[in-house]
């Protein structure tokens, strides 16, 4: 919410000028398409989800770079340190 608040507040819709705007309540998975085929083991970019509340134009924002998940390895590294600092 609070990124959905810093981001919109400054920008209204671009399609239509709204400044309300909501936030999917779950993150969605964006993946490398592949004909139609589930590719597994390929990349993976979870998503965070905003839309306007007047035209419904979606925006996708990288949850990783709004700070909204971190990376596994990243939190992996964060305990290491905090364990080494304990």
């Amino acid at each position: 919410e609070d990124f959905v608040h810093r981001t919109t507040s400054k920008q209204p819709c671009d399609w239509c000028g709204e400044t309300s705007f909501s936030l999917l309540p779950n993150l969605l998975e964006l993946r490398s398409f592949s004909g139609g085929a589930l590719e597994l083991g390929g990349p993976i970019f979870p998503m965070l989800v905003v839309i306007c509340e007047k035209c419904g134009q979606t925006r996708l924002f990288s949850a990783l770079t709004t700070g909204v998940i971190t990376r596994p390895e990243q939190e992996e590294e964060e305990k290491v340190e905090k364990e080494a600092n304990a």
